[in-house]
């Protein structure tokens, strides 16, 4: 009997371990993949769309600072407050940072919900490394030409939003 309780002992304490491990990696892996993502994506990826806009932020002190919207807790049940601030007035060359603040999954996509161009200026998308899927993740874009830019979530088609450049 006692073999037989070290046995399922054993068994019992490496799942309890191992279920453990998973939950902390689940907790700190989204965590430091924003933190990374961020950087990988501030640091190596560029898009120049023909308006010259480009969805490329850069460590060099040539970059204009930018401003940090949040995605509010509870912004799904959200229209045009569930991004804060909004609306936001920067210049060009200068970046939006946007922090999903809420446990939901959420986007940054550009233009409106019926809008056939939409996503097209800059998009967090529903994959990859930019996607606003939990707590903590950040999308950032760079706007280098001036004009009113309105975005929304593609997932709560309420949640809206506008960026005007200067």
């Amino acid at each position: 009997m006692s073999n037989l309780n070290n046995r399922f002992g054993f068994k019992i304490n490496f799942v309890i371990a191992t279920v453990s491990l998973i939950g902390f990696l689940m907790i700190v892996g989204p965590i430091q993949n924003a933190n990374s993502q961020s950087a990988d994506t501030i640091a190596n990826h560029a898009v120049v769309d023909n308006r010259g806009i480009t969805n490329k932020v850069s460590n060099n002190s040539s970059v204009i600072e930018g401003v940090t919207v949040r995605i509010v807790p509870g912004a799904t049940l959200l229209t045009d407050t569930a991004y804060n601030p909004n609306p936001i007035k920067i210049m060009r060359g200068q970046t939006v940072l946007w922090l999903n603040e809420d446990s939901g999954f959420h986007t940054v996509t550009s233009g409106g919900v019926n809008d056939p161009n939409s996503g097209i200026l800059f998009d967090s998308g529903l994959t990859g490394p930019t996607m606003l899927s939990s707590k903590g993740k950040t999308f950032s874009y760079q706007f280098n030409v001036p004009g009113e830019f309105p975005y929304y979530c593609i997932l709560h088609p309420g949640m809206v939003g506008t960026v005007t450049v200067t």
